[in-house]
């Protein structure tokens, strides 16, 4: 992915969860990068078994690791 992610969202509502690089919004869900990355969950006969995940970062530790998927919303720095 080339576009900077700005913010991940996982679930609707009261019952979601998100992160984001802005600087304004509340300390607790904000960390300095995301990054899609590629999680490798098995060996597989051929190759890896893997999977794409969002991963933050904040002074360089990682945050949060969520799994791709059809609930998850990002917003990108187009």
């Amino acid at each position: 992915m080339s576009n900077k992610i700005k913010s991940v969202e996982k679930g609707w509502g009261d019952n979601s969860i998100f992160f984001t690089i802005n600087k304004k919004a509340a300390k607790f869900c904000q960390v300095d990068e995301i990054k899609e990355e590629i999680k490798i969950i098995g060996k597989g006969i051929y190759n890896d078994l893997e999977i794409q995940v969002y991963r933050g970062y904040k002074n360089n530790k990682l945050v949060f690791e969520m799994g791709q998927g059809y609930d998850v919303t990002i917003t990108l720095d187009i």
